[in-house]
């Protein structure tokens, strides 16, 4: 019956947030099958270094998270969240080419940046959407089905291009097959996505969507607590491109089996996306499942620690890392969504990219230089007393945020 209600759940998803669904499901294709390769390509064939790695790991990602932030207020000045959509999935998808066509460092870096741009100018109306859209009734669930049918997308970008690999053996070539899913994406945002009227809930406002900085006083000390708690796991995590160059040097892989690393956290961030979103819809509060997910990171570090290169611990870890992003992603964007007032969806949830972006950048650049200096197990140590504050806060203010 549970799965029954499930799926039955799915078919009554508005056609938008499903197109939005499908669109987020290619895009994640596309950039899985570049980015599965791109951190052992940048250390093994280009010689660069962990600090690097994750200093560029962390800038890319503020540049994808501050582009959320101005897409976010654009979405919500314009009252028109496809068009910004648009724009941000046509810069992905031109983005593959020229990934496609470096061969050093500086054309690789400002070709990723481009997509991360790209990638965050789609994602804050995206989501904006999806609140537009969704039923009251079910705001997590539709975020969770995104979230999962991301998270599909990219484990299976993840499986193809482990296939492409072994039998191309060639990176520029799995890069230019990239550009196929990238393209149905901006297909799907164009003929599939509707923009949906946001209303102002005050007659003596203008019928204008635009916002003012004076607005920000709108947003509840709730919103704020959000913020925070996001801000300090950020700053916890560990770049999926550390974690592949962990597991590969640990265990002498393959350079094909890389995606395959990415492929197990997926596989437990869809499951995990979909059923706690589910799961959220029916309890009076989120805060049990934001426990679970930043329990399942402490965990995840720790297994990553004292595994001692034992696979079994390995692939437990992957599965842990994985739910815990499946749970943070879809709750914590249909909470800022559902807390955000009605004509600010899109500022909140730019907002709350935006500390993202700040807190990645500075957790990227110190897990990276202390992966270089001391070693992996230290930079998850580091990561794993991160996310415990986060955790010990999100406990001792509990009955905050019901």
């Amino acid at each position: 019956m549970n799965s029954l209600n499930l799926f039955g759940r799915i078919r009554a998803v508005p056609r938008t947030v499903k197109s939005i669904c499908f669109a987020s499901f290619f895009i994640n294709m596309s950039t899985l099958m570049i980015f599965s390769f791109f951190g052992i390509y940048l250390h093994n064939n280009l010689g660069v270094n962990l600090t690097k790695i994750g200093i560029l790991d962390g800038t890319v990602e503020a540049c994808s998270f501050i582009m959320k932030l101005f897409s976010g207020y654009l979405s919500d000045l314009l009252c028109n969240r496809k068009i910004l959509l648009l724009f941000g999935a046509s810069l992905l998808f031109l983005a593959k080419p020229l990934e496609a066509l470096g061969r050093s460092f500086a054309p690789l870096f400002c070709a990723k940046v481009l997509e991360r741009m790209g990638n965050g100018i789609q994602s804050t109306p995206r989501d904006a959407l999806v609140g537009d859209w969704a039923p009251a009734k079910h705001q997590a669930s539709c975020f969770g089905v995104r979230q999962g049918m991301a998270a599909i997308g990219a484990l299976l970008g993840t499986v193809l291009a482990a296939v492409l690999y072994r039998i191309l053996d060639n990176f520029q070539l799995v890069f230019w097959c990239a550009c196929i899913p990238a393209a149905t994406a901006v297909i799907i945002v164009i003929f599939g996505i509707e923009n949906k009227r946001v209303i102002k809930q005050s007659e003596t406002e203008k019928s204008s969507c635009g916002i003012k900085i004076k607005d920000i006083s709108k947003f509840s000390k709730r919103y704020w607590l959000l913020l925070a708690i996001a801000a300090i796991y950020n700053c916890a995590k560990v770049s999926e491109s550390l974690i592949i160059l962990n597991v590969t040097t640990a265990f002498d892989l393959n350079i094909f089996m890389c995606p395959l690393i990415l492929a197990i956290c997926y596989i437990s961030n869809s499951l995990t996306a979909i059923v706690s979103g589910q799961i959220s819809d029916k309890m009076k509060s989120a805060t049990p499942i934001f426990m679970f997910g930043l329990g399942m990171f402490v965990i995840a570090d720790l297994l990553f620690i004292f595994g001692g290169g034992n696979p079994s611990v390995t692939l437990l870890a992957l599965l842990c890392m994985g739910s815990y992003t499946g749970v943070s992603q879809s709750i914590f964007a249909a909470k800022i969504s559902e807390i955000a007032p009605s004509g600010l969806k899109g500022t909140g949830l730019g907002l709350y990219n935006l500390t993202c972006a700040l807190s990645l950048l500075l957790g990227g650049s110190i897990i990276g230089k202390t992966a270089d200096l001391f070693g992996f197990n230290y930079a998850f140590g580091l990561s794993s007393i991160l996310a415990g504050i986060a955790l010990s806060i999100l406990f001792t203010i509990n009955k905050k945020m019901n």
